[in-house]
């Protein structure tokens, strides 16, 4: 019996496995497949010329039967060889896909990075801004704490020239208040010497004098300077109306002539004494 054919075994040490990424590395972008139908042809063509030279030595039975098993192992080996190929494709989606989820990984990571790394160069840059602040604010130190020493003692000077404004203010009421009060007096006492006698009139004008000089003993003695009071005042004005028309109430002259010359002489009184009396006003003011 003649030796039987093993095609599955002469495609096997005819052919080497290659890889598609060893292909791709290679250069080998696109590559010609045969299918199945045009290999079983080859493969029969072959036979045909094998047999064709022992046609003497084999019947067409067995010839039949040589292509038939020829078929059948190259089917099986092309089976095997594809299911061989699927696996290689899943297996290299499997690791494509894993590829994919660590370069999404790794995506994410850089751009976490990256945030991180902007984050810290802002806090770099606010910790360099602050601290060139803070010896800016060191230089200024000194010139604040003189200038808020100046200022301390500006505030201190303008409280003591407040103080010396109120102490001025306070002697100014003083002053206005003790010439009303002076006022008042003249107004009095010229009311009381248009009802005065000739025989009065030398006692007023001796009793002026005295009156000038108590009324400045009271607005330059106790009080401190301060001027006269209300009270004071009323005081001083009844005694100096007593004073000078003490002898009011005295017997007048009865003679038209002698009343001529009375009213003469008391228009001229009248006029001396108003002086006097506007005189001491004016030294009661400036003696306050």
């Amino acid at each position: 019996m003649p030796e039987t054919l093993d095609i599955q075994k002469v495609i096997s040490t005819s052919t080497s496995s290659v890889s598609l990424d060893d292909l791709n590395k290679k250069g080998f972008k696109q590559v010609k497949v045969l299918n199945q139908a045009i290999i079983s042809k080859l493969i029969g063509e072959a036979v045909d010329r094998v047999l064709s030279e022992r046609s003497k030595e084999i019947s067409k039975e067995e010839r039949d039967k040589v292509i038939k098993e020829a078929k059948s192992q190259f089917e099986t080996l092309a089976k095997k060889r594809l299911e061989k190929e699927r696996s290689r494709i899943d297996e290299l989606e499997r690791a494509n896909n894993q590829l994919m989820v660590e370069l999404e990984t790794l995506r994410k990571r850089f751009a976490a990075s990256v945030e991180v790394q902007a984050s810290r160069d802002q806090a770099v840059a606010r910790a360099d801004a602050l601290e060139a602040e803070v010896v800016r604010l060191r230089k200024e130190l000194p010139e604040l704490e003189v200038s808020l020493t100046k200022q301390r003692l500006e505030s201190e000077h303008l409280k003591s020239q407040l103080a010396s404004k109120d102490e001025e203010l306070e002697r100014v009421k003083a002053d206005t208040t003790s010439n009303s009060n002076v006022e008042k007096l003249l107004a009095a006492v010229t009311e009381r010497l248009g009802s005065a006698s000739q025989g009065d009139m030398s006692q007023i004008m001796l009793s002026l004098d005295g009156l000038s000089r108590r009324l400045a003993n009271i607005s330059s003695g106790g009080g401190g300077g301060g001027g006269l009071g209300e009270a004071d005042a009323e005081l001083t004005k009844d005694f100096a109306l007593n004073a000078l028309f003490d002898k009011e109430k005295e017997g007048g002259i009865e003679s038209n002539v002698s009343n001529v010359k009375l009213k003469e002489n008391k228009a001229a009184g009248v006029k001396g004494a108003l002086a006097k009396l506007k005189k001491l006003q004016q030294g009661v003011a400036d003696g306050e």
